[in-house]
């Protein structure tokens, strides 16, 4: 188990520089690179419920992923508004879990998605909506965490609410 979900995390990151929106012959170059079929035969992430915190999701991805969208939060103003403007929050649901659709293909098609707005439209994010994303995600028993963004910022308390989550055997 540990195995798999360092696994399906590694991909989310490495997913992050190949992702494209062009099917090639139903699969992009990174399908067959990164061994998805040997991973699928594993596990395509049916038993995992991912938190995407970043900058939310689009119209169109909600649409996409509305049968494996457990649910939304907003943390900058605590709505369920989880509306991606600016696209990198999108992309990242993508990587984690697309289908196939579009010819985008994820880690973990079958996942379970918990979609967190923390970083506003502009692309910039402040500490307390970080903060309040992972005591959510945590609060929720997600079995993955996904924070596809970085500061040169220390941040104590991010710092232990991560620390937190590993605690409680996010990871695992």
């Amino acid at each position: 188990m540990l195995q798999r979900k360092n696994i399906i995390i590694i991909l989310l990151v490495i997913l992050t520089a190949c992702t494209s929106s062009e099917i090639e012959n139903n699969e992009q170059w990174y399908y067959e690179e990164l061994e998805l079929k040997e991973l699928w035969s594993y596990s395509k992430g049916d038993s995992q419920t991912i938190a995407i915190i970043d900058t939310g999701i689009s119209k169109y991805g909600k649409e996409v992923y509305a049968d494996r969208i457990v649910d939304t939060y907003n943390s900058i103003d605590g709505s369920k508004d989880v509306t991606d403007e600016h696209g990198h929050g999108t992309e990242m649901v993508s990587i984690a879990s697309g289908d196939g659709r579009d010819g985008v293909w994820g880690g973990a098609p079958k996942s379970k998605i918990l979609v967190i707005k923390a970083i506003g439209d502009d692309g910039k994010e402040a500490s307390h909506s970080i903060e309040k994303a992972i005591e959510y995600a945590i609060s929720k028993k997600v079995s993955i965490i996904n924070m596809s963004f970085g500061t040169f910022k220390k941040d104590d308390k991010i710092e232990k609410l991560i620390q937190l989550a590993i605690k409680k055997g996010f990871y695992r």
